[in-house]
C-alpha cells in the first residue's frame, strides 16, 4: 500500500499543498515549527481517522478559513486505485471512492497506517492509558471489529457509571446495572483475550526488532488485569467477570464508577526482567516503544498481506548512525514519511524524495 499523490487545503498552517510521493522514503525537512508534523498529522487523520495530538476539529483547519479538506490517492495490493477525502468543517467527513464513511471502523477496514512520534515514549514511561491506548490502537488496525466492540463497551462503561452516580436511581439500580453488567462482562471478556493474544504477538516480534536496533536484550510484556490472576483464568474469564462486577457492585456505588473491567487493565513491561518504567534509560526506553509500534508492520502484513504506510515524526535525531541505518532497513518494504530537521541518515539510501518545509509550504520532491 502506498499514497501515489495527496492534495491539502486549509489544514493547520498548511495553506496548499499538492504533490506526489516516492513509493520508498519521503523525507521532509525544515526548521521547528514550520509544519513537519502538521503534514504527518494531515495524512494520519485521513487514512487512520484521528490525530496523535487532539480531537478538537475546529483546531484542524487554518486559521481565518472555514474548512479543510484532504484527498489522497491510494493504491493498494494488486495495484488496486483508491481515493479517499476528508472535509473539515464543524465535523469531519470520509468518502472512499465518493462514497460516504460512517465510521471509523470502515476506514480501518480499508487502509493501514503506523506512526510513531516523541509522544510514544509515553508507552513506557506513562500512565496504564497510555499503554491501553496502544493496545487499542494496534488491536483496531488488526481487526477492526474490535474497535466496535470497544466503543459498544465504552458506551455500556458510560451508562453504567451514570446510574452509579445518579442517588436518585438508587431503588431501581439494581435491574438496570444487571443490564449493564451483561454487556461489560460479555464484551469484556472477549477484549481481554484478543489483548493477550496479540499482546504475545506483539512480544515476540518487538523483541525480534529490539535485537537489531539495541543490544542483545530480553523485552517481556505482562498483562495486568483486575478481573484475572492468572493466564489460567482465560478459561473461565467470563464467569469471573460477571463475579467480579457483582462483588464490586457496593464499592463501584459509594465511588460512583465502576471499579472493575478492561478499562482498568495495563501492560507490565520489562527488559531483562527490569522494570522498565524504572530502570530503562531513556535510550532504552525509546528503543523499546519505537520497535513495538514498529512490530505492527509485521502483523499487518501477515494480516492482510501487504505492508502498511509508516509515519516517523523526529525519530533520527536521537539516534546514533548505528541505530538509523537498522531503523530504514527495518522499513524497508512499506512507503515510509520521516520528518526531520536535517537528512545526513540518508547516506546508504537511494529510494527516497527530499521535501523542505517552511511555513507550511512545500519544496523540493527532488
Amino acid at each position: 500500500m502506498y499514497i501515489e499523490n495527496i492534495e491539502i487545503t486549509n489544514f493547520r498552517n498548511i495553506e496548499k499543498i499538492n504533490t506526489s510521493f516516492n513509493k520508498k522514503y519521503n523525507i521532509f525537512y525544515g526548521k521547528n515549527a514550520q509544519g513537519k508534523t502538521n503534514f504527518l498529522e494531515a495524512l494520519s487523520l485521513t487514512l487512520n481517522g484521528m490525530s496523535h495530538r487532539e480531537k478538537n476539529t475546529s483546531n484542524f483547519i487554518k486559521n481565518g478559513e472555514d474548512f479543510s479538506l484532504i484527498s489522497a490517492k491510494v493504491i493498494k495490493e494488486d495495484d488496486i486505485d483508491t481515493f479517499i477525502k476528508c472535509v473539515i468543517k464543524d465535523k469531519r467527513k470520509y468518502e472512499i471512492n465518493s462514497s460516504p464513511i460512517k465510521s471509523r471502523t470502515e476506514l480501518l477496514r480499508e487502509y493501514n497506517l503506523v506512526m510513531f512520534t516523541p509522544e510514544d515514549l509515553k508507552i513506557i514511561k506513562g500512565y496504564p492509558a497510555d499503554r491501553r491506548k496502544f493496545l487499542n490502537e494496534s488491536i483496531s488496525h488488526i481487526f477492526p471489529s474490535y474497535h466496535s466492540a470497544l466503543r459498544k463497551y465504552n458506551k455500556a462503561l458510560k451508562q453504567r457509571n451514570a446510574i452509579l452516580r445518579d442517588y436518585s436511581k438508587r431503588n431501581i439500580a439494581s435491574s438496570l446495572l444487571e443490564v449493564y453488567d451483561e454487556t461489560l462482562y460479555t464484551i469484556g471478556s472477549d477484549i481481554i483475550k484478543i489483548r493477550i493474544n496479540v499482546l504475545k504477538k506483539i512480544e515476540k516480534i518487538t523483541n525480534e526488532l529490539n535485537k537489531e536496533v539495541s543490544k542483545d536484550e530480553e523485552v517481556r510484556f505482562f498483562y495486568s488485569s483486575n478481573v484475572l490472576e492468572n493466564a489460567k483464568d482465560l478459561k473461565d474469564i467470563k464467569s469471573l467477570y460477571k463475579k467480579a462486577l457483582k462483588n464490586s457492585r457496593n464499592d463501584d456505588l459509594m465511588k460512583g464508577s465502576t471499579t472493575i473491567g478492561v478499562h482498568h487493565d495495563d501492560i507490565n513491561i520489562f527488559l531483562n526482567d527490569l522494570d522498565t518504567k524504572k530502570f530503562a534509560s531513556q535510550g532504552q526506553q525509546r528503543s523499546i516503544s519505537l520497535c513495538m509500534k514498529l512490530s505492527l508492520i509485521k502483523l499487518l502484513y501477515d494480516k492482510f498481506d501487504d505492508y502498511p504506510i509508516v509515519l516517523l515524526d523526529d525519530v533520527m535525531s536521537d539516534l546514533d548512525k548505528f541505530r538509523q541505518k537498522q531503523i530504514l532497513n527495518l522499513i524497508k518494504d512499506t512507503q515510509s514519511f520521516i520528518t526531520c530537521v536535517n537528512y545526513s541518515f540518508l547516506e546508504d539510501i537511494d529510494d527516497y524524495k527530499i521535501y523542505k518545509i517552511e511555513k507550511g509550504n512545500l519544496m523540493g520532491g527532488k
